[in-house]
């Protein structure tokens, strides 16, 4: 067996023709894990291994580097192993290889195979066995405060009641803990949770030094406008002691963002200490491994942490879904529930949190939010995203207006789906009838119309691209929009132009919205971004009516760009892509452009398409919501890195919410279509779901749920075991 020196640095290689060959046409993360199997086979060769071992060192590597591009933080050896091969012969090729270190003797070895038969990338291992660590220490130190008294008089309604106010548990729990998971769906009270939280933090100290967080800009803008809406609640004095700004958590942490450079050089791999009492995370669903990490790393030991996510959301872009592991088991101690009973002033037996979801060791330290106060459980809306959550599918399709009838040779299609906003359907359009045969398990399906589903809207559409006809019931849910625009263009008097209501536009813009599953292809964000864009355009400079009539009549596709893409045109919507703390703006800021004429000319230029003689075009600023001012103007000249935002993706959408969306679903069983997605994207309605796709998409998202593989879980129990804590 080869010793455990550092294996010789050379350079990744690119893949060769034989790497094009095994994997066809070469993409990123294909290209990256034959890269890495290469240099892993040589590695091991030039350690002294064997063939056979070197090139099973090759194929680890690129299986794991395949799987964490998925989201996983680790690979089970058992999924590598051949039929008729034990996973101990595995084990021991691959440590034979000398590629592959233990958690007791990792080395500097880039692999890292723990004794569960978990192999990870070395950082990934290091990351997690930290992160398990930090949160163990967390989870199980002695509570922080220790009498309930101070906190019931704050926190109870009903002494001794017997039906729990679960916002405030949360609070108590926060106020005792060093740890605390609040996990709950849109409009579920978990703002309201964090208020309280600080008026009691703050009546018990006064200097306590608060920080508030969230994984983008965008997230933490809303955070932070979100308490600012809700500390009316709270006396006048504390009132003035609330942070008034919530930071992205790498500028808090002084991180670069993964991927940009600039003069700041790489991310540090260390972070420097925070000087914090209490800090609270939003959406920290969106926390992938490495940053959690980093979290933990920059904490006080005493320092409280609170999470704040929906475990039922879309897991981080990176690696780990760690939010999901630590919020899967609301289950409480017996002292813990008498110590929170007490504070909340009810009787211990009320306190009766869900049955977990899966096995944990963090008690006493989540709480689970199910009541929603956006929309009711029995709307429309909260039903259907109750049935995704719970993996309903049958349920889910009924609620958007499918009908499974089951195999069937001869199904009569019945009347299409009343088409609500937007132009009707031709007569001999099927919007909900499905050919026999077709759908989960051979069912077919039939549209059935119910006026009380008048939230819900389902097109069935699993075209390669959306259907003219669904084109153009997007563009027309613009409509609105486009002629909030046109009156804001219309000259005042001959004397000059209306005052521009920035508010009003963006108010205007956000009541809908189109998320999209991809972000590339016909379906894709990009590309209806594009098209959305070419057909608003066309409306607004100068004043034709082509996005009227096309929308009338669903000409056009998104392939079918003007090439003007990125012009700047009155109205035009865009979101920034790259945080700018200097501007104030951040990742998922949305915007509305404005010509920066002079005031008696702007809108008549701007409406007519002209400009003054011999000043050319006018310039453009584009105009955000500002806490303080209510909005402020950014030329487009010193805008940071963005791009059009008639269409995102669902991804992009998190944090967020609109009166209405159009959730746009990729053609056939795509890998991308999961039970998360779908929850996601509807819960970022508040009133209306318009979902294009076919009823196979919906059920194949519903019963997809993400499972990312890691060793949080087990390393948290193992830690809990080992220092007397059970679990």
């Amino acid at each position: 067996m080869p010793d455990a020196r550092t294996p010789p640095a050379r350079p990744l290689p690119p893949p060769g023709p034989a790497a094009a060959a095994r994997t066809g046409p070469a993409t990123a993360t294909q290209a990256l894990a034959e890269g890495l199997a290469e240099r892993l086979t040589r590695w091991a060769e030039d350690l002294g291994a064997s063939a056979a071992d070197a090139a099973l060192a090759g194929r680890a590597g690129r299986a794991l580097s395949l799987a964490t591009s998925e989201g996983h933080v680790c690979l089970d050896l058992d999924e590598l192993a051949e039929p008729g091969r034990d996973g101990a012969a595995w084990r021991r090729a691959l440590l034979a290889s000398g590629t592959v270190g233990t958690p007791e003797d990792p080395g500097a070895r880039p692999l890292v195979l723990d004794e569960d038969g978990r192999l990870y990338l070395h950082r990934d291992h290091a990351l997690e066995r930290r992160l398990a660590e930090a949160l163990a220490r967390r989870a199980f130190a002695p509570p922080l405060v220790t009498a309930a008294a101070p906190a019931a008089h704050d926190l109870s309604t009903a002494p001794l009641s017997t039906a729990p106010d679960w916002q405030a548990v949360a609070a108590a729990m926060a106020l005792r803990n060093r740890l605390t998971v609040v996990s709950g769906g849109p409009g579920t009270g978990k703002t309201t949770a964090v208020v309280r939280l600080l008026g009691l933090l703050l009546t018990r100290e006064p200097d306590a030094r608060i920080a508030l967080a969230a994984p983008t800009g965008k997230a933490a803008a809303r955070m932070a406008e979100a308490l600012r809406q809700r500390a009316h609640t709270l006396p006048p004095a504390i009132r003035e002691k609330l942070p008034r700004q919530a930071s992205t958590l790498h500028r808090l942490l002084g991180l670069r963002p993964a991927g940009r450079g600039g003069p700041g050089g790489p991310r540090p791999s260390t972070v420097a200490p925070l000087s914090v009492d209490l800090l609270v995370i939003d959406e920290a669903s969106m926390l992938d491994l490495a940053l959690a990490a980093r979290v933990l790393d920059a904490l006080p030991p005493d320092a409280r942490l609170v999470l704040l996510g929906d475990q039922d959301q879309l897991a981080a872009v990176e690696s780990g879904a760690v939010f999901a592991e630590l919020s899967a088991d609301p289950r409480l101690s017996p002292a813990g529930r008498a110590a929170l009973a007490a504070a909340c002033g009810l009787a211990p037996q009320a306190l009766q949190p869900p049955g977990a979801r899966a096995p944990g060791v963090l008690r006493d330290c989540v709480v689970w939010f199910d009541r929603n106060h956006r929309f009711a459980a029995d709307s429309p809306i909260g039903r259907l995203a109750r049935q995704i959550r719970v993996g309903d599918a049958v349920g889910a399709l009924d609620s958007l207006g499918v009908r499974l009838l089951g195999p069937a040779p001869d199904v009569r299609p019945a009347e299409p789906v009343a088409a609500g906003p937007g132009p009707a359907a031709p007569t001999g359009d099927r919007l909900g009838a499905a050919s026999a045969g077709s759908g989960p398990a051979g069912a077919a399906h039939a549209a059935t119309a119910d006026p009380a589903r008048q939230a819900l809207h389902w097109r069935d559409d699993d075209g390669p691209s959306l259907a003219p006809v669904h084109l153009a019931e997007l563009a027309q849910g613009f409509a609105p929009y486009l002629g909030a625009v046109r009156a804001a263009l219309r000259p005042a008097s001959d004397a000059g132009a209306a005052a521009l209501d920035a508010e009003a536009l963006l108010r205007a813009f956000d009541q809908r919205r189109v998320l999209c599953a991809l972000r590339v292809g016909p379906r894709g964000a990009t590309a209806l971004d594009r098209w959305l864009d070419a057909r608003a355009r066309a409306a607004l400079v100068p004043r034709g009516t082509a996005f009227a009539r096309d929308a009338a009549d669903g000409r056009g596709a998104p392939a079918g760009d003007d090439g003007m893409a990125g012009a700047w045109y009155p109205g035009r919507p865009v979101m920034v892509l790259r945080n700018d703390p200097l501007l104030g703006l951040f990742n998922g800021d949305i915007g509305i452009a404005w010509p920066m004429a002079r005031p008696a000319d702007a809108a008549r230029q701007a409406a007519a398409g002209d400009a003054p003689a011999d000043e050319g075009p006018p310039a453009y600023a584009v105009w955000f919501a500002d806490p303080e001012a209510g909005v402020r103007a950014v030329p487009t000249v010193r805008l940071p890195e963005h791009t059009g935002a008639w269409a995102l993706t669902i991804h992009q959408s998190q944090g967020s919410e609109f009166d209405a969306v159009d959730v746009v679903l990729p053609p056939g069983p795509h890998r991308v279509l999961t039970r998360e997605l779908l929850y996601t994207a509807v819960t970022r309605a508040r009133h209306a779901v318009r979902l294009f796709g076919s009823a196979e998409a919906v059920d194949r998202a519903v019963q997809s749920p993400t499972r990312r593989r890691s060793g949080l879980r087990a390393r948290l129990q193992a830690w809990a075991r080992a220092h007397g804590h059970g679990g």
